[in-house]
């Protein structure tokens, strides 16, 4: 929805964070202030004022672990009272997707930039319940804040999420009309796991034996924030509820790219940021992901998937970038983004099994992206994955087999609002969050 030009409230909801007004932001910005002027010193950017340039710092160390390349000598040896290479990495990991999650968390950007896509989910559920159409499957590639406000919305209690992870609803009319909700993450770059969500307290009232949740129950209580008309929405006052400013001291997210990197390179020991992350959080990383994905139930009629875009390129490269990395471009989708899109598919094609054809076929499937390149390459990996042809529909064998084209609709008001450079409201609640001054931000 950030994407629409229409949608004055655009600005409204996101200016408090844009400006790093939430509290959160003002706290994170007091707390490492020191580690800000040092990374301000020494990339130039405006990381005191601004913690998306910080932000962006974090991108380019999680590409470094990627392609396995070096880290800048004033990271791995920094000249800053009271850091060690170990200890500044870690604080600099504290800035990841910042301002992303801080929309996610607070009520006013998480409701403009989510509410519509919680409704055009409602109504696929209703139409399934009503058996309006013959829909199976139905999935959407997005960004970090909108599928995460979505996934709170739908009352996932969530943090982070990492690229290429998201959500699962199954539905099923089997006892009465009723939906499971599961996640789904990378385990951890071109292999997924499909898994029981951990929801809201009222949500796990209403759960069955079996984990589904009655249509009705459900709908009455996510309802309330979904809306149908979001042009409305943009010129409506924005929501007034205070926001939740609740942050992980050291993000789960931030963890388990972490592990995903000494994967990568199969090293003997992981980066010093991932062994402070562990003693941190008190975790082991085969605690963070189940082993196997859950099945299917053997009634469900209908899954519909929402998917964060796979690993990306930072918005800014610094200056000892060695350019082994990076070609594609600046926030675009990399190697690894594409193989978690691949990996997601796969996941997606042995958890539906029968559910729908191998073949693309328009009136079992619909597929929704964001404008962006690196939502839109995402899905394709994904639906490569899914439709993967046989039989009549393995239309070239010699050159192009395994793959065959799957359309897509592109919908900013759906899955990118924040970019909806007419909706006012984005800015506001935007504002205290990209200029850091929530209390917990300074």
């Amino acid at each position: 929805m950030y994407s629409v030009n229409e949608c004055p409230n655009n600005d409204k909801v996101w200016e408090p964070i844009d400006n790093d007004e939430l509290d959160n932001l003002k706290e994170l910005k007091t707390k490492y202030r020191d580690v800000l002027e040092y990374l301000q010193n020494h990339t130039g950017w405006n990381t005191t004022h601004d913690l998306g340039k910080a932000a962006d710092v974090t991108d380019n160390l999680f590409q470094f672990d990627f392609y396995n390349e070096s880290y800048p000598e004033w990271i791995a040896n920094p000249k800053l009272a009271n850091y060690t290479g170990e200890t500044l990495k870690a604080a600099i990991m504290e800035f990841a997707e910042i301002h992303p999650r801080s929309c996610a968390y607070a009520s006013p950007c998480r409701s403009l930039m989510a509410g519509y896509w919680l409704n055009d989910i409602i109504d696929k559920l209703n139409d399934a319940k009503d058996q309006k159409n013959k829909l199976k499957v139905v999935g959407y590639s997005s960004h970090t804040e909108i599928t995460l406000s979505v996934m709170k919305l739908l009352g996932i209690v969530k943090d982070e999420v990492t690229t290429s992870a998201g959500f699962v609803i199954e539905f099923k009319l089997n006892q009465g009309p009723a939906i499971r909700i599961l996640n789904h993450d990378p385990n951890p770059i071109d292999t997924h796991v499909i898994y029981n969500a951990t929801l809201e307290e009222d949500l796990k009232k209403l759960q069955r034996n079996d984990g589904f949740i009655p249509l009705a129950d459900y709908l009455e209580h996510i309802k309330p924030n979904a809306f149908s008309d979001w042009r409305a929405q943009c010129d409506a006052p924005t929501c007034s509820r205070s926001a939740s400013t609740r942050f992980l001291t050291l993000s789960s997210l931030i963890l388990l790219i972490a592990i995903i990197h000494g994967k990568i390179h199969q090293r003997k020991a992981m980066r010093g940021f991932l062994i402070v992350s562990l003693v941190f959080l008190g975790v082991a990383a085969h605690e963070l992901l189940p082993k196997k994905s859950v099945k299917i139930d053997k009634n469900t009629v209908l899954v519909l998937f929402g998917t964060r875009h796979g690993n990306r390129h930072p918005e800014e490269f610094l200056e000892e970038n060695p350019r082994s990395w990076g070609y594609e471009g600046n926030t675009e989708l990399t190697s690894f983004g594409k193989s978690q899109g691949l990996g997601l598919g796969k996941e997606l094609r042995s958890f539906i099994g029968d559910l729908v054809s191998r073949n693309y076929n328009s009136s079992q499937v619909k597929y929704y992206s964001s404008s962006a390149n690196r939502c839109q390459m995402t899905l394709q990996t994904v639906t490569a994955a899914l439709h993967d042809p046989e039989q009549w529909g393995d239309w070239n064998k010699k050159w192009y087999d395994h793959w065959s084209p799957v359309p897509y609709t592109i919908d900013d008001p759906l899955l990118r609002m924040y970019a909806v450079k007419e909706c006012k409201g984005s800015d506001k609640v935007w504002k205290p969050i990209s200029t850091d001054t929530l209390p917990t931000l300074k």
